[in-house]
């Protein structure tokens, strides 16, 4: 990261920092969430699966739905490079397992010398239904949506990986986004090719852009990579195809949150960036970008169908940001003042529960669900699935918007709407299990 990129970085913490919490203003770093009032009518089933499992998509074909799955060593443990990907019948409430594909054990440890640091993450559906490219150490395994439902031993058709000669983007992969294209994927490098145990070797994470081979489909060429803020995590592309945004979750290294043992006092927040997505084809490093504050922790970032408002999940301010995407965008060319009031775009702050890692649009985007986590397990915490009212929220009700919480079990994680929109399937990473909620059901 240049000294320039450094110092915008620290003055735009900085103006973070200073920010209070009201219904149109960043909020502040939170340890556990107020309470909630439970929501008993909802009605949910759940799904006991091996190993812990992570991302979930319904797939293109009818009645079926995929979810990586981390493996567990005997003592119970989870072993990192064991993972599969579990293939889901939908046609139930809850879902059943069918089968579980193995994933290359030697490309999960490959990233840091035979020796997984991450294992395999969420998985991404090109926009044809006909690939599933899931998130491992180095870059993605690429497997074949059809042969994958079929049970084949040749549903794993490739892998990407992002090392080249001269660099190497990192090998703690968390996402990967596909153009609409489907010409490139974006591969999300949480930590570079730094470690996230020692905070010491920590570097910026990154966006590794691989040009996808026009004739085979399992194949693709790194072009490289678009450093970012710490711990990058979720993208979104704009429904014009014009933008890429991406949520990095500090401005810099220290104060990164392993446990409950480091205060809210010694966290520093983080910001969303918004990139020109055909520049980022082109040339990765050089892209243009625009970083906007965003809370402590932003984890998650989606844009309503319009493309009018951004939606931004901050996980240790436990709260649900949106933005006026119109004025973030007017911000995107301007000069660097007019950069660092990007977060004069926000336009609504909705209290959420504890430590929340995902959410998804629910009934036609007039209800917004998130994925409380808790996984900090603060005193008095629960986890749970928030229910948002977005007309509400966007009116700017900092307390009618939220109508309550639904129980899940431990570390709900990734969340998928089936497409019909009647059932939203959960995954509860620490419980080994996946939830499906009847959406008809909830307020």
């Amino acid at each position: 990261m240049s000294r320039l990129r450094s110092a915008q970085h620290l003055l735009l913490a900085a103006a973070a920092l200073a920010s209070i919490a009201t219904s149109t203003s960043l909020h502040s770093c939170q340890e556990a969430a107020p309470p909630q009032t439970t929501l008993h009518g909802v009605q949910t089933a759940t799904l006991d699966v091996p190993g812990t499992p992570w991302g979930i998509e319904y797939a293109a074909q009818a009645d079926r739905a995929f979810v990586t799955l981390t493996g567990l060593s005997t003592n119970g443990s989870v072993q990192f490079g064991n993972g599969t990907l579990g293939v889901l019948d939908t046609s139930l409430f809850p879902p059943s397992l069918l089968h579980q594909i193995p994933l290359p054990q030697a490309f999960q440890l490959a990233g840091k010398g035979g020796v997984a640091v991450a294992g395999i993450a969420q998985l991404t559906i090109s926009p044809d239904g006909g690939r599933i490219f899931v998130a491992a150490d180095q870059g993605a395994i690429i497997l074949d949506a059809a042969l994958a439902i079929a049970n084949s031993s040749t549903a794993v058709i490739g892998t990407l990986n992002g090392t080249t000669a001269s660099s190497s983007p990192g090998a703690q992969a968390v996402q990967v986004t596909l153009t609409p294209d489907s010409k490139y994927a974006i591969i999300s490098q949480e930590h570079g090719n730094g470690s996230a145990a020692n905070i010491s070797l920590m570097t910026p994470g990154n966006l590794n852009v691989v040009r996808l081979d026009d004739t085979d489909q399992s194949a693709g060429s790194s072009l490289g990579s678009l450093d970012l803020g710490y711990n990058v995590a979720g993208t979104a592309i704009s429904p014009d195809g014009r933008h890429l945004y991406v949520t990095s979750e500090r401005y810099t290294a220290p104060g990164i949150r392993l446990s409950t043992s480091i205060p809210c006092s010694e966290l520093v927040p983080g910001f969303f960036s918004v990139i020109d997505l055909h520049e980022l084809e082109r040339n990765p490093a050089q892209a243009r970008h625009l970083d906007v504050p965003a809370g402590y922790a932003p984890v998650r970032v989606r844009l309503s169908h319009h493309g009018k408002v951004i939606w931004v999940l901050s996980r240790e301010s436990n709260a649900l940001l949106a933005y006026d995407a119109a004025k973030v965008h007017s911000c995107f060319s301007s000069s660097s003042n007019a950069r660092k009031n990007a977060s004069d775009a926000l336009i609504a702050t909705v209290q959420v529960g504890n430590a929340p890692v995902d959410f998804i649009f629910v009934r036609n985007e007039t209800r917004i669900v998130t994925a409380d986590s808790d996984r900090f397990n603060y005193t008095g915490s629960t986890t749970g699935l928030t229910v948002v009212d977005v007309e509400m929220a966007l009116e700017g009700s900092t307390n009618g918007s939220v109508h309550g919480r639904v129980p899940t079990y431990e570390f709900p994680r990734a969340m998928a709407l089936s497409p019909d929109g009647q059932t939203v399937l959960v995954t509860q990473y620490d419980s080994g299990k996946i939830q499906a909620v009847d959406v008809r059901t909830l307020p």
